[in-house]
């Protein structure tokens, strides 16, 4: 992997962002060699427990939100849970906070027929150790004043550059939609075609008020109405971006190539591949500035963000609002308690090793959709069942997979 990165010795502003590319290289090694393979545990003693019938508009039943850190470093930043609510339950927004931390709720997705929430995203700033868990319960009432201005996205520029058999393209995104915007967080979709090569790319950015690091999910795909290819030819896809270094998660694992810049990264999707009609890529990461040097916990929480989410989840069982189905499946009795978080923990075991794998632009992992275009709604392909455990439990470590 330390091939991938260019730039470690050099010094100032672009040596610090080698330095944050370094510490994510390492740090999938690091965690995979811990002496224990179970999730982290709780920094309370509640454990979250699926509850038999459905909740009602007490705050006392509201579930448990569970935060997880899986990074070998202590973060500081916005947190989001999707919080499941019964029909009926709640008519508007929220009237709930996280007990002692301001609060933003962010409705999103299908209502209930009365018209009240089925699911809304609670965010609000957390503050988690290196590899550790912390629960926290709803209050009533709106919580602490949150700033009103506005949470500005940061002066960085992302250009795509692209490679093809049907031409070549370099550009930054326009943004077309903002998907969310509340007080504690801003979501920006940015989606272009780019030129003659027939891909289309799409950029969504994420920024937590306060944050020194925003999240971008980038994905490309083959599709061109105007042409009857059934495939294209790929010479080199990448990312350049100037402001910020793009850190991309499981860069080994899918054959990305990551270069610190003197004032960004360069990060190589694609080379010398084919993408069939319709078939495309998808990767995650963070967009981060140099390090201060000062070893607090704004450095920190930049090497978190590199090496993974902050992860959440709430308990589902007795809203009747997981998926299409309702309800999880209930955690068979080999899955329960201690057992089911030893299962857990042997998982991102194994999937953190499997960070060791040759690089595979089109690997799919084990909760990852289809591996190809023609596959897409086959049973394969049902993402909501495969994470059901995580509606079950309330223990998120399967979403980071």
């Amino acid at each position: 992997m330390e091939h991938a990165v260019t730039g470690a010795r050099s010094r100032g502003r672009a040596g610090r962002l080698a330095g944050v590319a370094a510490l994510l290289f390492a740090c999938p090694i690091a965690v995979a060699g811990a002496q224990a393979p179970a999730t982290p545990q709780p920094n309370q003693p509640q454990q979250p427990q699926p509850q038999a019938q459905a909740r009602s508009s007490s705050p006392s039943s509201w579930p448990l939100l569970t935060l997880q850190n899986l990074a070998p470093f202590a973060r500081r930043e916005i947190a989001a849970v999707v919080v499941p609510f019964a029909s009926g339950a709640v008519p508007g927004l929220p009237d709930l906070h996280v007990d002692g931390h301001p609060t933003a709720w962010q409705p999103f997705g299908a209502r209930w027929p009365d018209g009240s929430l089925r699911q809304a995203l609670c965010l609000f700033p957390a503050e988690v150790q290196a590899l550790s868990e912390l629960q926290l319960r709803l209050a009533e009432g709106k919580g602490q004043t949150i700033p009103s201005e506005p949470i500005a996205l940061p002066p960085v520029k992302i250009e795509i550059v692209a490679r093809t058999d049907a031409g070549e393209f370099r550009g930054e995104l326009p943004a077309v939609e903002v998907l969310e915007s509340n007080a504690l967080r801003t979501v920006e979709l940015r989606r272009a075609r780019l030129g003659s090569t027939g891909l289309v790319a799409e950029l969504i950015v994420q920024q937590g008020r306060g944050d020194g690091h925003t999240y971008a999910d980038v994905g490309v795909f083959f599709s061109d109405p105007g042409t009857p290819a059934m495939q294209r030819a790929v010479a080199e896809l990448a990312i350049e971006s100037h402001g910020m270094a793009l850190l991309l998660r499981h860069a080994s694992a899918f054959g990305v190539q990551q270069t610190v810049t003197s004032d960004g990264s360069r990060v190589v999707l694609l080379h010398d591949a084919v993408l069939g009609d319709g078939q495309g890529i998808r990767r995650c990461g963070a967009l981060v500035s140099s390090l201060r040097g000062d070893g607090g916990i704004d450095d920190d929480t930049v090497k978190a963000a590199a090496v993974c989410p902050l992860l959440g989840a709430a308990v589902w069982a007795g809203t009747g609002a997981f998926s299409a189905y309702g309800e999880p499946a209930p955690l068979p009795p080999w899955l329960q308690g201690a057992r089911l978080r030893a299962a857990l923990g042997a998982r991102h075991h194994a999937f953190v090793q499997g960070e060791r794998a040759p690089g595979d632009p089109f690997a799919n992992g084990p909760f990852g959709l289809a591996r190809n275009a023609g596959q897409t709604g086959d049973q394969e392909d049902f993402g909501a069942v495969k994470l059901s455990v995580v509606a079950a439990s309330g223990l998120p470590s399967h979403a980071a997979q």
